[in-house]
């Protein structure tokens, strides 16, 4: 992971988001070596959710070989192993990507409503840069925070 961050001149890691499938020693070295950056976990949450209604090892196995699949044909035979095998597990998986070539946005509605309204309570904010990633936020109605990028934190709890 030292050498990947080197190669890649990752000197702000905060603009990094990792996505893994938990690895624990992964998690540990990239919470150790890019403290700011975000870590995501999407596809063993959405096989989660795939394997509440879908069992089996033969299944469990076409979904992670469809997943790992670094071309297009090898996608497709997987996805075409799968839907031999159950169709109703397929059809799940073809009605998911539908919902989401439906999207406006790159994320889901649900987390973009979210956005919105953090999006429009922010809009009477004015932050003012102090000092190491420290900033004095001033709202419209005369309230002042510190906010303290690094650690994550703003006096108002809200983060």
């Amino acid at each position: 992971m030292e050498l990947l961050g080197e190669d890649l001149e990752l000197n702000n890691s905060h603009v990094i988001v990792w996505i893994t499938d938990k690895q624990k020693g992964l998690i540990d070295s990239i919470r150790e070596l890019f403290p700011h950056s975000e870590h995501w976990f999407y596809l063993k949450h959405f096989f989660n959710n795939f394997k509440a209604s879908h069992k089996g090892l033969m299944l469990k196995n076409l979904l992670w070989g469809a997943t790992k699949s670094t071309t297009k044909q090898g996608f497709t035979q997987f996805m075409e192993s799968l839907r031999i095998e159950s169709e109703t597990a397929y059809q799940w998986l073809v009605t998911k990507r539908a919902a989401v070539e439906k999207w406006h946005h790159q994320i889901g509605p649900k987390v973009m409503k979210f956005v919105e309204r953090i999006m429009k309570d922010s809009s009477i904010c004015n932050p003012e840069y102090s000092g190491n990633y420290v900033y004095q936020v001033k709202e419209n109605g005369g309230e002042q925070f510190m906010v303290n990028i690094e650690q994550k934190e703003c006096a108002c709890n809200k983060w």
